[in-house]
């Protein structure tokens, strides 16, 4: 027997009854991101780390700035010009509604999965509370690669399973032109995020061989790469023509490579409690999918529903586990977590299971669900900024920095080991293209220092501002790069200070 989605379920909403259901979504998701998107949201004045280097791009972007070549992150393309949209449309408030559409089309997607399954759909909000309260434990802020890497994950797990659960031999040609655009919009935001993506097309394409479909199969492959083309093609032409295709490879791949292997010390998992939370981040998605799945497999039969979520719950694991233990990389377990959570829907659901079974299934969502909620509500007091500790190095006074520089120098400071949100709040660009973080970069590939001892020789800027590393993230500061050092105790002499930063004028 085959388990066939019921399809009728979706169609027999109205046009009005879907418009209804995609405004609740939105709605949903301007309030779920006004409180936990901490780094975008009007709510709150935190700038975020990771998220303040993407906005500060954006905008160098629409401002003219040459990506990689004027300013410098390891990230790939399509998420830089995703952010200079955002800035565009209108700053933060831009990259804020970015998000919104981002997760309204997760929620949409989210009810498709639940339709296909065929659940009840006022179990809907389940899949989306438990997945929304793994989110706010993830997200570290918000507006970071994975977060715009869920929608792509999530649709093509979608077409994968409508494949699977369709009862049909050939696999639709379409869908792997999905796959193949969604690969390179990732492979080109943050090459890592892609495992589960290639869990789906293992899947996939062991079925076709189980089943003998050769030609489909050579079809599908051809659509995948065609796919890829869709998205590799207008890139790579944008920074030929602009002369920056090298740059472009070198920080997007090869730079990256080198960045993981460096800081692979931050790898391992211990016993302590946090490890056993964060390896909780890997085990229970993966863990309630593939239970959930076998279950109802061991009932309906459907092999190849069974295999894709075998492969990509377990290719997401593996991703999350290989990468550095941050918390926002297991946010690329979320379209396992809402897959694994409508299955177990359906099996608590149905007839024909032990109710053993479905205790145990039961619990393993429970628990948790409520230590994660209890994790997110932690989280978000910690970002009440009236009374956090981090205010004191993650903000700027920015008429303090303006009574010290003045506006004719504005365009020449340089920062060392400096926050993106002191540029982005003082609204200053940086001069040179290795801006913040130098120690961590170098530390990856020197070119960093080398780069920036001879700007620092050659053209030296006009201001320096560095952060004490006492109040900065572990730094060793000037001390690190003795050419720095010596420019800064010859060249320049410090005009002023706020409760962070000193901030040094050259002498000539």
């Amino acid at each position: 027997m085959v388990l066939k989605s019921n399809l009728q379920t979706e169609n027999q909403l109205s046009y009005g009854q879907k418009i209804g259901m995609m405004i609740g979504f939105v709605i949903t998701a301007v309030f779920f991101l006004l409180i936990f998107s901490y780094s975008t949201s009007p709510l709150y004045s935190y700038l975020g780390y990771d998220s303040a280097i993407f906005m500060l791009i954006g905008r160098a972007i629409g401002e003219g700035k040459l990506l990689y070549v004027d300013i410098f992150d390891h990230k790939g393309p399509v998420l830089f010009f995703l952010q200079a949209l955002g800035m565009k449309l209108g700053g933060y408030m831009g990259i804020f509604i970015l998000q919104i559409i981002n997760l309204t089309i997760i929620q949409w997607y989210t009810y498709k999965l639940a339709v296909l399954i065929k659940i009840p759909l006022k179990y809907l909000p389940l899949p989306i509370f438990v997945s929304f309260v793994f989110w706010g434990i993830t997200a570290e802020g918000g507006n970071l690669t994975e977060e715009y890497s869920i929608t792509p994950i999530l649709i093509s797990l979608y077409l994968a399973l409508k494949y699977s659960f369709s009862g049909s031999k050939q696999h639709p040609p379409v869908y792997a032109l999905v796959y193949g655009i969604c690969f390179s919009a990732m492979a080109f935001t943050r090459l890592s995020n892609n495992t589960g993506l290639c869990g789906i097309i293992l899947a996939v394409g062991l079925c076709l061989i189980a089943d003998k479909q050769w030609k489909n199969l050579l079809l599908n492959i051809g659509a995948f790469l065609l796919g890829i083309l869709c998205i590799t093609l207008p890139v790579c032409l944008y920074f030929a023509l602009n002369g920056t295709f090298d740059e472009m490879i070198y920080a997007t791949f090869t730079f990256n490579f080198k960045y993981v292997s460096v800081h692979s010390h931050n790898y391992g998992y211990g016993l302590s409690v946090k490890d056993l939370v964060f390896l909780s981040y890997i085990i229970f998605p993966c863990f309630t999918a593939i239970f959930a799945a076998f279950l109802l497999w061991r009932k309906n039969k459907n092999g190849k529903a069974l295999i894709c979520i075998i492969c990509v719950a377990i290719t997401t694991a593996i991703g999350i586990k290989l990468g550095l233990k941050s918390e926002h990389y297991s946010m690329m377990n979320i379209p396992v977590l809402i897959v694994g959570l409508i299955l177990s829907v359906r099996v608590l659901k149905e007839t024909g299971f032990s109710k053993t079974i479905k205790w145990i299934l039961a619990i393993c969502i429970i628990c948790p669900s409520l230590v994660y909620t209890k994790k997110t509500l932690a989280i978000k007091k910690m970002y009440d900024w009236s009374e956090n500790v981090y205010e004191n190095f993650f903000f700027t006074d920015k008429a303090t920095v303006y009574k010290i520089i003045p506006e004719k120098d504005r365009d020449s400071v340089f920062g060392y080991n400096l926050q993106s949100s002191w540029y982005l709040e003082t609204d200053i660009l940086p001069p040179f293209r290795f801006y913040t973080n130098q120690e961590a970069w170098a530390r990856a590939d020197e070119q960093v220092f080398n780069e920036m001892n001879h700007y620092l020789r050659t053209t030296p800027p006009k201001w320096i501002a560095i952060p004490r590393p006492e109040t900065q993230y572990p730094i060793t500061g000037v001390d690190s790069n003795p050419v720095l050092k010596e420019v800064l105790q010859n060249e320049y002499e410090e005009k002023g200070k706020d409760f962070v930063h000193s901030y040094y004028r050259r002498k000539h």
